[in-house]
Order: C-alpha cells, then sequence, then structure tokens
C-alpha cells in the first residue's frame, strides 16, 4: 500500500549534544536506540514523550510543534492509530483557545491530512471544513496578532528543529500577509474525489478569488482543471511580468516558460515547447548576469530532447555541440551533465561507439573527479554498452561503477548484506537454487548488525518469489520463516515492514495451488495487524479485503469472489461515499468478479455507475472518461446489448476529441469491432480479456 508523507521532514540529525528539555531528550534517545536496531527501547523512549506532551502547558511555545513531531514519529512507523490520537488529543487540549486560533487550524489540517491519506476521504473532509470555518471565523485584525504569537507559537519557531511540518508552512503562508487559499485548494481537491463538482467549484472559485496577483499559481489551478488555453494565458502573463522585473531571481524567469512547454508537451504540440524554452533561454541570456548562465543551459538541453524527439536531429546536436563547447567555468557539474545527455543521444541515433569514446575520454583527462561523478560516467558507458549488445562489457562498466559508488561513501563497519543478496539473485538465475538459499539465510542472520541490514527486508521476498518460480517454494518458505522473527522483533517501534512482508507472504501463499488455505490464514494476520495499528476505517482495511477477493479469485471460487466484491464495495463507501474516486476504483476491481460469477446484470449495472462516477470525478477533458466508457461499452457487446454499447462507444469516441491531446485512433478502432460485432451477432466476441485494460492504462 503505497501512502503519502505528511511532514517535510528536514534532514538535520539529532545534535550529539543532549538536551535539557525531558521531551528532547526522550525523543533523542528513541531516534538513537531505533538507529542502534533498539526497537523496544525505541517505542519505549517514545512513549515517554507521550506522556510528557500531555502534561506540556497549553501555552508552551514549543508546544505545537512537538505535537508534530510526535505524531509524525508515529505516522512514519506504520502506527496511524496513534498518531491520530496524538493529533486528537491535542485538538481536544486547543478547545481552551479561540475557535480561529492557528494552532486549531494547524491541528485541524493535520487530522485532515491524516484521514486522507489513510484513505477515508468523509473523515478527511469533515476536519478540511471545520478548518475552512475556522480561518472565516478569525476576527479583523487577528492574523496580524497571530503571526506574531499564535498562542504561544511563533510562525518561525515552528518551522525550525529537526522536522518541518508543511502544516507550519502553510500557516507561515497564511500569517504572513498572505491569504488562505491553500485551505480552499485542499478542499476543492478532497470535493472533487469525492464527486461533489459542485462544491468543488465553489472552493476552487473562492480559492482563485484570493490568488488573483499570483499568475502562476491561478495558472496551475486552471492547468489541473484541465483549461489549458486559459493557463497558457496565465503562464504568458507571468513570464511578461518577470520578465521586465529587474529584480527577478533566474527561478522566477525561468518557471513559467518551463510551465508552458510543459503543458505544450502533454498537448503533444512539440514546436509551441520549443518556442517556450527558446524564449525563456533567449530572456536569461539577454540579462548577461553571471547567475542566468546556469539556468539557460538547463533550458536549451530540455530543449535538444524536444527537437530530438520531434525529429529535428540536426538542430539538437547543434545544441549539444555549443554546450559542450562553452568553457567549463562553473565546475564539471554542468558539463557532465552535458556529455552524458548528448552520449545518450549519440547512442539513440545509432552511434553507440562514438558516444563510448568520448566518455572514455573525458574520464580518462579528469581522473581527479569525485568518485561519484565517475560511478555516473561509468554507468552511462554501462547503459550504452548494453545497448549496442555488449553485454559482458556492460557488465564490467557497472561493476566499476559500483566500485566507485562504494568508494564514495563514508566506511561502514561490518558486513553488507546487499551484496550477498544480489550474489544469491544471480545463482537463482543460474538455477543454483541451494546455493541461492543458503547465501540468502547467510544475509538474514547478519541483517540486524549490518550497517545496510534494513534493505534486506525488501530483497529478500523477492528472491522468494523467484525460488517459487524455479519450482522450489519450499526453499522461499525457508527465506519468509527466517524474516519474521526480525520483524516481528521490529515492529515494537515500526510495523510498516512486518504488514508488507505479510502481505507478499500471503500472496507468495495464493500462488501455490496447495496452499490456499495457508493464505487465507496469512491474510487474517495481515488484516488484525492492520486493523491495530491503522484502524479498521482506513485504505489498510481496503487492502486486506482486495486481497481477500483475489484469493478466492485464485481459488477459482467465483460465488466467494462475488460476496467479496460486495465487501469491498461497502466497505469503501463506509470510508469515502458511492460517488467518490476511491469508490470507482473499487468498483473496477469488482465488477470482474461478478462477470465471472455470471452475474451479468450486476457487472452491467456497475460498468454504468462507473461511467457516472468517472463524470463527477475526473476532468472534462481527462482522457481517462473515454477509455472507461469504451470499457463499459466492450462489456455490454459481450453481453450482446449492441445498443447501449453502441451508445457508450460513440460517446467516447466524441470525448475523445476533446481531450488533450485528442485520443482517437484505439477508440474508433473498438468502436468498429462493436459495429461489427452489432452487424453479425453470431460472430464470438472477444471482449473479457480486454475489458480492464482500456481504463488501468490511462490511470
Amino acid at each position: 500500500m503505497r501512502r503519502g508523507v505528511l511532514f517535510l521532514v528536514c534532514a538535520v540529525a539529532f545534535g550529539q549534544t543532549e538536551p535539557r528539555d525531558p521531551f528532547d531528550r526522550a525523543m533523542q534517545l528513541s531516534q538513537q536506540a531505533r538507529t542502534q536496531g533498539n526497537s523496544a527501547e525505541a517505542a519505549a523512549h517514545r512513549e515517554e514523550a507521550r506522556s510528557l506532551i500531555e502534561k506540556t502547558p497549553l501555552d508552551s511555545k514549543q508546544w505545537a510543534f512537538r505535537v508534530q513531531n510526535l505524531a509524525q514519529s508515529y505516522q512514519g512507523s506504520g502506527r496511524y492509530v496513534q498518531a491520530r490520537a496524538v493529533v486528537q488529543g491535542a485538538l481536544a487540549r486547543a478547545q481552551a483557545l479561540p475557535e480561529w486560533d492557528p494552532v486549531r487550524i494547524q491541528l485541524l489540517n493535520m487530522l485532515a491530512e491524516f484521514w486522507q491519506q489513510d484513505g477515508n476521504l468523509l473523515q478527511a473532509v469533515s476536519y478540511r471544513e471545520k478548518a475552512v470555518a475556522a480561518f472565516e471565523a478569525t476576527p479583523p485584525g487577528a492574523a496580524v496578532a497571530a503571526q506574531r504569537d499564535p498562542a504561544g507559537i511563533s510562525v518561525s519557531q515552528l518551522s525550525s528543529g529537526p522536522f518541518i511540518a508543511m502544516s507550519s508552512l502553510t500557516m507561515a503562508r497564511f500569517y504572513s500577509g498572505g491569504n488562505n487559499s491553500q485551505l480552499y485548494e485542499q478542499l476543492a481537491t478532497l470535493y472533487r474525489q469525492l464527486g461533489r463538482p459542485d462544491a468543488a467549484a465553489k472552493a476552487t472559485a473562492k480559492m482563485r478569488s484570493l490568488i488573483q496577483n499570483d499568475p502562476g499559481a491561478l495558472a496551475a489551478s486552471y492547468a489541473e482543471d484541465g483549461n489549458i488555453d486559459q493557463a497558457l494565458a496565465l503562464y504568458q502573463k507571468q513570464a511578461a511580468e518577470n520578465s521586465a522585473n529587474p529584480q527577478a531571481k533566474p527561478w522566477e524567469i525561468v518557471a513559467p516558460y518551463q510551465s508552458m512547454a510543459s503543458l505544450y508537451q502533454q498537448e503533444q504540440r512539440l514546436p509551441e515547447a520549443i518556442a517556450a524554452l527558446q524564449q525563456g533561454a533567449a530572456r536569461l541570456d539577454s540579462s548577461n548576469e553571471p547567475e542566468m548562465a546556469s539556468p539557460a543551459k538547463n533550458l536549451r538541453l530540455q530543449m535538444a530532447g524536444l527537437l530530438q524527439q520531434s525529429g529535428q536531429t540536426q538542430a539538437a546536436e547543434q545544441i549539444y555541440q555549443a554546450l559542450l563547447s562553452e568553457p567549463a567555468n562553473r565546475g564539471p557539474e554542468m558539463q557532465i551533465q552535458v556529455l552524458l545527455l548528448y552520449a545518450n543521444y549519440l547512442s539513440d541515433t545509432g552511434r553507440g561507439s562514438q558516444a563510448g569514446e568520448m566518455l572514455q575520454d573525458y574520464l580518462s583527462s579528469h581522473a581527479d573527479l569525485p568518485s561519484w561523478q565517475q560511478a555516473n560516467l561509468l554507468m552511462a558507458l554501462a547503459q550504452i554498452a548494453r545497448k549496442t549488445g555488449q553485454k559482458d562489457v556492460a557488465d564490467q562498466y557497472q561493476q566499476a561503477a559500483m566500485e566507485k559508488q562504494r568508494a564514495g561513501q563514508p566506511a561502514q563497519v561490518g558486513k553488507q548484506v546487499v551484496p550477498e543478496m544480489q550474489t544469491a539473485q544471480r545463482a537463482a538465475n543460474d538455477g543454483k537454487l541451494d546455493e541461492a538459499l543458503n547465501l540468502a539465510l547467510a544475509a538474514i542472520a547478519a541483517a540486524p548488525t549490518a550497517p545496510d541490514g534494513e534493505q534486506i527486508f525488501w530483497q529478500a521476498p523477492s528472491l522468494a518469489a523467484q525460488l517459487a518460480g524455479h519450482n522450489a517454494p519450499d526453499k522461499g518458505e525457508q527465506i519468509y520463516r527466517a524474516l519474521f522473527p526480525l520483524l516481528e522483533a521490529r515492529a515494537v517501534y515500526d510495523v510498516t515492514p512486518l504488514q508488507q512482508l505479510l502481505r507478499q507472504y500471503a500472496r507468495f501463499l495464493m500462488g501455490q495451488k496447495d496452499r490456499r488455505g495457508d493464505a487465507a490464514v496469512a491474510l487474517d494476520r495481515y488484516r488484525d495487524s492492520i486493523v491495530s495499528t491503522q484502524g479498521a476505517d482506513t485504505e489498510g482495511s481496503v487492502v486486506a479485503q482486495r486481497l481477500q477477493l483475489e484469493l478466492a479469485q485464485a481459488k477459482g471460487a467465483p460465488e466467494e469472489a462475488a460476496q467479496k466484491a460486495d465487501e469491498l464495495l461497502a466497505l469503501e463507501e463506509s470510508l469515502s461515499g458511492a460517488t467518490s474516486s476511491r469508490y470507482m476504483n473499487a468498483a473496477q476491481a469488482a465488477v470482474a468478479a461478478y462477470q465471472t460469477a455470471g452475474k451479468t446484470e450486476r457487472a452491467l449495472a456497475l460498468y454504468r455507475e462507473i461511467v457516472s462516477l468517472a463524470d463527477l470525478t475526473l476532468a472534462k477533458t481527462d482522457s481517462r472518461r473515454a477509455f472507461v466508457r469504451m470499457t463499459a461499452a466492450m462489456a455490454f457487446a459481450g453481453a450482446r446489448q449492441f445498443d447501449e454499447a453502441e451508445r457508450l462507444a460513440n460517446e467516447a469516441v466524441a470525448i475523445g476529441q476533446t481531450t488533450r491531446p485528442p485520443q482517437q485512433d484505439g477508440l474508433r478502432t473498438q468502436l468498429e469491432q462493436i459495429q461489427k460485432m452489432k452487424a453479425n451477432p453470431a460472430t464470438p466476441g472477444s471482449t473479457s480479456g480486454r475489458l480492464g485494460s482500456l481504463w488501468f492504462t490511462h490511470q
């Protein structure tokens, strides 16, 4: 289950000096114990910090920051129930503050973000709405006072320390003479996901009214809604304003031109994209300021790539040659970047040997390059050699690159497990299964004290699947049995690796016909772990339910699969409603189960729902609206309901004409197939194997 990151974590380690404050000391000791692999001690110190924060006075200048710090620690270790409880407890205490107090709004936003990432959109929207209502209750003049001392906490204090929370940065934007546009932007996004377009439009209109003087932000908003022409016009305005400003920074000049080029490229309008980059580079050149040189080169490198993509190889070649001929008076970084891109260009245009010679010559004449730069050049040589079919040469370059990478890293104490696992994978590829297993078990045993020991948790399951693919599932089972004790001990602090292993193990068992019963037990264990650490009303439960559906399908039990599909839809509806994008995704998983179970009418009704949900949750110019219609059309054609199939297919083609860029050929082909089936109903229709491909390919 992929999860977003609630907080922007600054890579500043806890200092070596022992903090005087008990909370800071507990958090430091927790982090140190975790780094040393002592999960139980790390968890104990974190619980100590939690008890201390509950005793921290509400008017403490560090209280809100510490709430964020602690919640982030729980969230980052997979304990979402505890993370939300920390913030919920803080919010309960903050009831003593005014409704509009920035700390209360901050806490409401944190909870909204947690619930949104946890897949419970109904909970998330309730907290987003409360945050907006609280902000709108701010009395005149209160924002200025809040910036100076929001409940005793200054914005600068909230943004300091080893962790910087996004909500703190949002506060700085809101209470430093800015506006509350981001609140409305977040709310509009959530309304769209919930399938509430009217509410989303109102929140978007409010947000746009607050950023009228920010063309870039306004343009990004229109681009997100699919209004590309309006977005381009605003980026043009921003480019003109920034170019006329003698105080503009290089990134301020570059940003609108790159944004325009990106939109043009998305629409496959490569000449306009190239022209936008050319305008930006020319504007930077005209300033004659040294700081503008590097951004101008970057724009020209992007131009060269687009020129090559559009078939203008000679023009691309001229840009590369011009950039390579410039003196390298700003260090080798830009020169190497140009060199690598040019080498890739030469390789793509059938001149791999020339590219290889160029990189080799550069390496020979720049022996003093840092190890990481030499490694990048060697890896490029490996890729070029592989493209030209020189596998042995490519392997040699790759090995040399890895040695350079290791040489540039701090010395590590102890045996490393990654090289051992790589050797094990090569042994498995060569059919040496016993050797692969022994190497893997040795690496797992060494992992707790190895400097790269955490990598074993991600690599070993892959090897287990590899062994199962070589008809040796018993050897794969031994790898899992060796891994579980390590991750169970670690789960006292961080439960995420164990839950991932449980999920992978369930799928490992599903792939073995004689172990489907064991797979069910493994899934129960996974679900129980998810419920205890994330909650029953989160995305984790949805993932567990999807796995139950997959298991029923793997067992060839269509009636059971249909029942699991019913349960999946009911669960998703309870979390995000029956009009949400998440419900639509669940419906995509459920519809095949209904078809297999012979519940044709239920499947077709669900296809109709999916079409309606796509219209509610996607922008009008989003090509996925066309593809879900065509997928539904093929299903109706397979059921010999040709009138409905043709209607949906024609709608798909019509929508495809309006998308940016237009989608035509594939859709017309599908329409023609349906029309042929309608003209000759006796002809068998081969639709079932392709029903999901259109939608999932274009998500």
